[in-house]
């Protein structure tokens, strides 16, 4: 799975409206739609961020052959 999905993907399951996970890690909500459509790609801070903000290790969003994604 593609770390752009797993971005959108664990934060809908969260249920993290996207523009305030922009505001959390500090991007706009553009810049989180490019990145979660993979029209832009993340710097590796930023990944961090948003990591820290899902609740989740940076190495789940950057792992595709990993397929764990959390549940609510």
């Amino acid at each position: 799975m593609k770390t752009a999905f797993k971005v959108g993907v664990i934060r809908r399951n969260k249920q993290i409206k996207q523009a305030d996970l922009a505001a959390k890690v500090g991007i706009s909500r553009e810049h989180l739609s490019a990145v979660e459509n993979n029209r832009e790609t993340p710097s590796f801070s930023l990944l961090e961020k948003i990591a820290t903000v899902l609740g989740v290790n940076v190495t789940e969003l950057l792992d595709d052959q990993s397929t764990k994604l959390p549940q609510l």
